[in-house]
């Protein structure tokens, strides 16, 4: 989906141009939203009627599409969507699970670090406004945006209040450690039920969780 009209990372191409999947077992990695192959999205190329004519979901993971290790596209595709059905067989290892990678300017993929991620820095004004244009709902994503949201303004107002009242100064690490830590622990007294959706989340929490602050 394309968020706004561009003009920070957080309304344009950016981001989803530089979060990039890696594929291993590919049941996490949506076949049409999420950006796998060098087309990038596919359903940039696609439209949601042609899905619907040719009876496949818009919940499709990679894995859904390949059968003995060849893709398995619909027939006439070949003639409509030649950029699709030319992409190469995806290389499925059942035993290693899809990864989310960050794609840096030179073109190399990198794991996700606070320090990688500070390309994409923008203006606070710019975040909110984004959220407030965001509807809320019960999905995990609207769940997951309202606490981040909320963390960051706790941490930083406590911070502010702890270099105003007691002189003291937290780096800027351990304040983004303590965001994680308070929305994982709110995380974990939710009760889900198992979806795409979830598990899809949970490949995200993985590797924010396990984001170094200090490279």
């Amino acid at each position: 989906m394309i968020l706004g009209d561009g003009r920070t990372c957080w309304k344009s191409e950016c981001i989803k141009t530089n979060v990039v999947y890696k594929i291993g077992n590919g049941k996490l990695i949506s076949l049409w939203y999420d950006n796998w192959s060098y087309l990038g999205p596919l359903i940039n190329h696609v439209t949601h009627r042609k899905l619907y004519e040719a009876r496949l979901k818009g919940d499709m993971t990679v894995s859904d599409l390949v059968i003995n290790g060849k893709w398995n596209w619909p027939t006439e595709w070949y003639v409509e969507f030649p950029e699709i059905t030319g992409l190469e067989d995806p290389m499925i290892h059942d035993l290693s699970d899809d990864r989310v990678v960050w794609r840096k300017a030179d073109g190399s993929d990198v794991d996700f670090s606070v320090k990688t991620l500070m390309i994409t820095s923008t203006k606070w004004t710019d975040i909110v406004q984004y959220l407030i244009n965001k509807p809320n709902g019960n999905n995990m994503w609207s769940i997951i945006r309202r606490l981040i949201f909320a963390a960051c303004v706790y941490s930083l107002w406590h911070e502010r209040n702890c270099r105003i009242f007691r002189d003291e100064t937290q780096r800027w690490e351990d304040i983004v450690c303590k965001i994680v830590n308070i929305v994982k622990c709110i995380l974990l007294g939710l009760k889900v039920k198992d979806s795409l959706a979830v598990r899809r989340m949970a490949l995200y929490l993985d590797h924010f969780s396990s984001i170094s602050v200090l490279c």
